[in-house]
């Protein structure tokens, strides 16, 4: 039986490609489940994680399913028959091959229901920061109540600042209006999450100014900056792009009943 390590070891071998996997493993692996198919150097991995043990994010989206089920593998390597192995069930495969989408839709009439894109970057432009940032590694019940109007529960947010992550924001008055933080995914690779800003206080640039920051903060720390977007939200699309992050993986949902 291959061990987590062995796992672990294939999936690092591209870390961007695989990180939706290794950043649930981090996050949640005691609870998953690993089928794995292994053929000289070509392999895939499916991982299984009960939607009751996943972010509350899939709880709230995805009440129906059972599973989130996650799948990787060479390049090379057909990955259809692992999704075949699946006993009945209702899932969320989520999933960035092509040959496993295509194979959902025909096999199984599954539908997409969700899509996130995955931005990195490897340099920051040089902006004017009109607005004082400030910047911490400790969690406090302000940013706790900022960063929930993302959907984050407070014992997430407990994990990763148990896990130095850093929060960025700004203010005016006493009141914290803006914000953003950083978080480990796996070993160099951070993810950029909980963008926010009250409504009553948007379209004054405060979120670019706290994006940039915080990716200075991650570049300067030889870091692999991770920023996941939702297909459709338009506006952290244009974000990212503006300060130069580009996409490198498209993570497709789809709602597979067996």
């Amino acid at each position: 039986m291959i061990s987590r390590k062995q796992i672990i070891d294939l999936l690092r071998s591209d870390p961007l490609r695989h990180i939706m996997t290794l950043k649930m493993i981090n996050l949640y692996g005691d609870h998953m489940i690993f089928d794995v198919i292994q053929n000289e150097d070509s392999w895939v991995i499916l991982s299984k994680l009960p939607i009751s043990a996943s972010a509350e994010y899939d709880r709230k989206t995805y009440p129906e399913s059972d599973f989130i089920i996650l799948i990787d593998g060479s390049k090379e390597i057909d990955k259809k028959n692992i999704v075949d192995d699946l006993p009945s069930g209702t899932y969320i495969v989520k999933t960035y091959d092509h040959q496993i989408k295509g194979h959902l839709e025909k096999k199984y009439g599954a539908k997409k229901v969700n899509s996130f894109i995955s931005y990195t970057a490897n340099s920051a432009p040089l902006l004017e920061k009109k607005f004082r940032v400030e910047e911490s590694f400790d969690l406090n019940k302000e940013m706790i109540s900022l960063f929930q109007n993302n959907g984050y529960e407070e014992s997430e947010l407990i994990r990763f600042f148990n896990n130095q992550a850093k929060w960025f924001g700004i203010r005016q008055g006493n009141i914290l209006v803006s914000g953003c933080f950083v978080f480990n995914n796996f070993e160099k690779v951070w993810e950029l999450g909980g963008v926010f800003t009250l409504p009553e206080h948007r379209k004054h640039g405060y979120a670019k100014i706290n994006v940039l920051s915080a990716l200075q903060y991650l570049l300067s720390n030889d870091f692999i900056p991770r920023y996941a977007v939702k297909w459709d939200n338009l506006k952290s699309i244009q974000l990212a792009e503006s300060l130069g992050f580009q996409a490198f993986l498209s993570i497709d949902h789809y709602l597979l009943k067996k």
